[in-house]
């Protein structure tokens, strides 16, 4: 029983789109009309009997077609002092922006190396700074900027 639910579900989804009917439709009322189908079969039953003819004259079509070409070809005059390289674009900008691309980011990347390392120098100066048990007026506000300064650098690492 599924079988036959398939096949109908695969009928419907191979319907085809209007327009390729109506195309469809068109190009069998033209080949009907000029009665193509008999013509082409007709042909191909006179190549049947008249095999040398018909390579002759393949042969025949093929090197006139050759010739042409190379006539075409030869006699077309060539401009070498101007070659167009109209097609082809200039690749030099589009290196230079990569480079700069690549130059930024190493830049980016020994930012984030020395923040970091300025950093870590920061967190060891108010880890000593934070361990005198006498503190003077200066050693107060030398905790309070260094503190101030290691929140900025962990604020830039963590947003880059």
């Amino acid at each position: 029983m599924k079988i036959f639910g398939k096949k109908k579900r695969d009928k419907k989804q191979k319907t085809e789109p209007k327009h390729v009917r109506v195309i469809r439709l068109m190009l069998w009322r033209l080949f009907k009309k000029t009665r193509l189908r008999e013509r082409i079969k007709k042909a191909n039953e006179w190549a049947g009997h008249h095999i040398g003819t018909t390579a002759s004259i393949t042969i025949s079509l093929l090197s006139i077609s050759l010739l042409v070409g190379i006539l075409i070809t030869v006699l077309t005059p060539e401009s070498e002092e101007n070659p167009s390289f109209e097609g082809i674009v200039l690749v030099s900008p589009m290196f230079d922006g990569m480079r700069r691309i690549q130059e930024n980011k190493t830049y980016q990347v020994s930012q984030v190396e020395q923040m970091t390392l300025r950093g870590k120098q920061l967190k060891h100066e108010l880890d000593s700074l934070v361990r005198i048990p006498l503190k003077s007026h200066d050693d107060s506000v030398k905790i309070v900027v260094k503190y101030k300064q290691l929140e900025m650098i962990v604020r830039n690492l963590e947003n880059n």
